[in-house]
């Protein structure tokens, strides 16, 4: 029977409608059932639709869904009878319910096994990522709205570099700290994600959440600023264009979805013991284009064959094996970069002989083995110098990624097999028009571009060194550079 429906909806051109996938899936959040928010969804390939519960009325609503091919599902508060909102979910015939900070990670694993036949979805906030909510779809809460931040005019220099938010780094995290799960944000235009009801922001920033969550190997469930919400149900020109980019742009980052499940290629990596201990860590070091791999601190297996020539655990305290594996790190021609917790706290690598001063700071080097080790000797207090800091401590290996003259642009690298890579540089400022020099670690041949709603054009190379070197011009949102 299944199969009879499946060929009468292919002879009529029907959608196929499966189970929704959020790892994958572009999948929104709309803040109440209107039916025009279908259509527009419909337009860039969406599979999935998170509307409140309450604002569903009528069955109509998610029969509309289906048959553009979407799944609507129904958001509600932990507060109240999870089971009788469930009800009134299969009632309107939704595909699944979300449930917004939920009480307990035992109560959202028994709601998803006792619902098979529907998609589950927990917002975790911070202190809740670490729940096993599975059989449901854990997706945070956190996230910075991606753009450049406001300025303080009257604190602000004039040669000061754009602050930029961006979001790379959480899916790091993210996949690192929790590899048994998709790592998926679903942030919103609010006060908590910096953009409250006073901030304007471009239409074009949604194409930087979907590009930096892509490249980072996870998903956004998109959300919309009210303005840019409202202009498109009105038609303005201005929107629908930049809607119709936003699609786009989801369809070339598609395309690559292959190599980006496979995960940041970096000669750098992080210890992370929580999200508080590592978020401006890592945060830094990707404003930096640094990208680094998140090493769980209760995990930290051999990293011989790893690619990584510099481990930082700043503020971390490993297991007794975990200790075992930095030190083999160390002793095989790698780099530690180490850091207490606290002034006072005890230092689990204590005994070690210093080789030297580090330039007048409170540090010092430490040979071990075929390698060494940087020795805070306090605690990390500016995240930046720690950035900079690994760069340092890379010495003479070039960065897997520089770029020069925008520094509004940051970008990700994916190696891929036979010699390939896969360069995508994301704009957080507006339209870039100067000459952009960038530097990615390899020697390559050939390079092409990819822009969004422009033609593939080749890029001249030049091979420094160790490194191989671009220039281009005119940047704006998100750009792809093929490598080989």
């Amino acid at each position: 029977m299944r199969r009879r429906i499946q060929l009468v909806a292919l002879l009529f051109g029907w959608p196929l409608m499966g189970a929704v996938d959020l790892a994958r899936d572009v999948v929104a959040y709309w803040p109440s059932a209107d039916e025009r928010a279908i259509a527009l969804l419909k337009q860039i390939g969406a599979r999935g639709l998170i509307v409140p519960l309450e604002t569903v009325k009528t069955a109509s609503f998610a029969k509309q869904g289906k048959l553009s091919g979407i799944a609507v599902i129904g958001a509600f508060g932990a507060e109240g009878a999870a089971g009788e909102k469930v009800k009134s979910a299969r009632a309107l015939g939704l595909s699944g319910v979300a449930i917004e900070q939920p009480k307990d990670a035992a109560g959202v694993r028994e709601l998803a096994k006792a619902n098979a036949d529907l998609t589950v979805v927990a917002y975790l906030k911070a202190d809740q990522w670490g729940w096993d909510v599975a059989p449901a779809v854990a997706v945070v809460r956190e996230g910075q709205w991606p753009g450049i931040h406001p300025v303080d005019t009257g604190s602000a220099g004039a040669t000061e570099r754009p602050w930029v938010d961006a979001n790379g780094y959480l899916y790091s995290y993210l996949r690192g700290m929790y590899p048994k799960r998709a790592a998926i944000a679903g942030y919103r235009p609010d006060k908590e994600a910096g953009l409250p009801p006073e901030r304007s922001v471009r239409p074009a920033t949604l194409e930087l959440a979907i590009a930096e969550a892509r490249a980072g190997g996870g998903n956004y469930i998109l959300s919309l600023p009210p303005l840019y919400r409202e202009g498109l149900l009105r038609g303005e020109s201005r929107t629908v264009a930049s809607w119709k980019q936003l699609g786009r742009t989801i369809e070339m980052l598609k395309a690559r979805q292959t190599v980006y499940d496979s995960g940041l290629t970096s000669r750098v990596g992080i210890v992370a013991h929580d999200w508080e201990q590592a978020y401006e860590l890592l945060n830094m070091s990707y404003r930096n284009n640094l990208f680094p791999t998140v090493i769980p601190e209760t995990g930290i297996a051999s990293l011989a064959g790893s690619g990584l020539s510099v481990v930082a655990a700043a503020g971390v305290t490993p297991s007794a094996a975990g200790k075992t594996n930095l030190m083999s790190f160390a002793r095989a021609g790698g780099t530690l970069l180490l850091a207490p917790a606290d002034a006072a706290g005890e230092r689990w690598w204590k005994g070690m002989v210093a080789e030297k001063p580090a330039g007048g700071k409170d540090q010092e080097w430490v040979k071990l083995g075929a390698g060494r080790a940087l020795l805070y000797l306090d605690p990390v207090l500016d995240p930046a110098e720690f950035a900079l800091d690994l760069i340092d401590t890379l010495g003479n290996q070039p960065r897997d990624l520089r770029i020069w003259n925008a520094s509004a642009v940051l970008g990700m690298v994916h190696r891929k097999e036979g010699g390939k890579a896969l360069l995508t540089l994301i704009n957080y400022g507006g339209t870039h028009r100067d000459i952009i020099m960038v530097r990615a670690a390899g020697l390559y041949k050939s390079a092409v571009i990819h822009r969004v709603g422009g033609a593939t054009a080749p890029l001249e190379v030049r091979q420094r060194r160790t490194m191989t070197e671009m220039t281009l011009q005119v940047l704006d949102g998100v750009a792809l550079i093929e490598l080989e």
